[in-house]
Formats: C-alpha cells, structure tokens, sequence
C-alpha cells in the first residue's frame, strides 16, 4: 500500500527534513493511502502520522499512529480530537518491549507533552 512516505526528504541521521516540529525534540509526517476518506490537517486521504523522536543515546527513532476513520482495518487507531492544533487521542509509546526506546506521550494543541 502506498502511503505517501517517499515523498519526503530525510537526513544522515534518519531524521525528516520536512517534518513538523511539535517540539521537545519530536517531528511528524502525515502518511497518505488512497484508500482513506479522510482530510486531516489539509492532508488528503490522510492514513496517519509517522513520528520522530530521538532514542537516549541520540540515535533517530520512529512509530506510526493510525487515524480513527482512515477506512481500513489495521489494528489500534487514534481519535484526532482537533486539526488545528493537532490533537490526538490516545497516548502515544514507542514501546520498549516491541524494540522501542520507551518515550511515551501525546500530541496536544499541536505540541508534544511528555508523560
């Protein structure tokens, strides 16, 4: 399925030139399917986000959320309360146990906030 990501423009360092800052060290990219009826955030047929954040030692790290209502049935999805400001719902955790670096928080009016 193509979800857009190829679009985008990345650094040596596995970073996203073009990804939205929400701060504390944190980027998105809006992911795209031609399958989602969704508009979020202008971004037609919106899938979801990628999000970017930096492990302990500094390394890039990542994990995607799914969109309530994206049309397609792939596991947990997350409820965009607002657009503008960005505000998702649940938390967001890059789960240590599944090979992730252990941040946890959300997306609220835009902006990360730590957990």
């Amino acid at each position: 399925m193509n979800r857009g990501v190829s679009e985008h423009d990345w650094d040596d360092g596995g970073w996203p030139t073009n990804g939205i800052d929400i701060g504390s060290g944190q980027a998105i990219l809006f992911v795209t399917t031609a399958r989602s009826p969704l508009t979020i955030a202008g971004h037609e047929h919106a899938y979801g986000l990628l999000w970017y954040h930096r492990r302990p030692d500094g390394a890039a790290c990542s994990g995607g959320v799914a969109f309530e209502g994206n049309g397609i049935d792939d596991g947990a999805h997350w409820t965009v309360e607002s657009e503008e400001p960005l505000t998702l719902a649940p938390s967001i955790h890059c789960v240590a146990e599944a090979g992730g670096c252990g941040m946890h928080g959300w997306i609220r009016e835009g902006r990360w906030v730590q957990a």
